[in-house]
Formats: structure tokens, C-alpha cells, sequence
């Protein structure tokens, strides 16, 4: 049987903590695909906790 790498996406309502990614290694997923936004805008702050994180 083949095994497949586990891939993560990363939105707006993604936990942005340093847990939430541990969290994530547990469970074998290595790679994350985040929106790597830094626009300033309101709407876009969360993307850039992510993008900061990463």
C-alpha cells in the first residue's frame, strides 16, 4: 500500500497558536500551505499570524 504525505491548509479560521501546529507534527502532517498576505488590511490580519508562525 503507498503512503501519501499528510498536507495542511491554513485559512482564515486556523488556530494561529504554536499548540495548534505541535499538534498538527503529531499527527504526522509536515507541511502547511498558508496564504502569505501582508497587506495591513483588518481583513487579512489573520493570514499574517499565520504567515509570522510559519
Amino acid at each position: 500500500m503507498s503512503t501519501y504525505p499528510r498536507i495542511a491548509w491554513a485559512t482564515a479560521m486556523t488556530p494561529s497558536s504554536t499548540e495548534h501546529y505541535q499538534n498538527l507534527l503529531k499527527h504526522k502532517v509536515k507541511d502547511v500551505v498558508i496564504c502569505l498576505h501582508l497587506s495591513g488590511f483588518k481583513r487579512y490580519e489573520t493570514g499574517e499570524v499565520h504567515t509570522r508562525v510559519a
